[in-house]
């Protein structure tokens, strides 16, 4: 296990989300660091993140944390169906960015 999987986990069981068996895949991601898929009515998401663009870029332990701010949010999404997907998207990342920064401090002082 990598630094990323092992922040992410941490940030995981922090942030009070054992029920989600997660799968991860370090794969090239143009343009991105990671991207996380979730389905909260089966409790599964796999994590695609990029380990070379995110270290490349001191970013590793700040994107796992951000995915799993993510993962937080998966019911959110799940409560939010019959809405385009593209208005979604937009509500769930305005949020992430919302409380990020505060997530982040509170992680990370433990």
């Amino acid at each position: 296990m990598n630094l990323f999987e092992t922040t992410f986990l941490d940030a995981q069981r922090k942030l009070g989300l054992a029920h989600y068996s997660v799968t991860f895949c370090d794969v090239a991601l143009p343009g991105l660091y990671a991207e996380i898929d979730a389905d909260p009515g089966d409790c599964i998401a796999t994590v695609r993140y990029d380990s070379a663009s995110c270290s490349g870029d001191d970013a590793t332990e700040d994107t796992a944390i951000h995915e799993a701010i993510h993962l937080l949010l998966a019911d959110f999404k799940h409560a939010m169906e019959g809405r385009s997907r593209a208005a979604q998207r937009v509500e769930e990342e305005r949020v992430v960015r919302r409380v990020e920064a505060i997530v982040m401090r509170g992680l990370r002082a433990e």
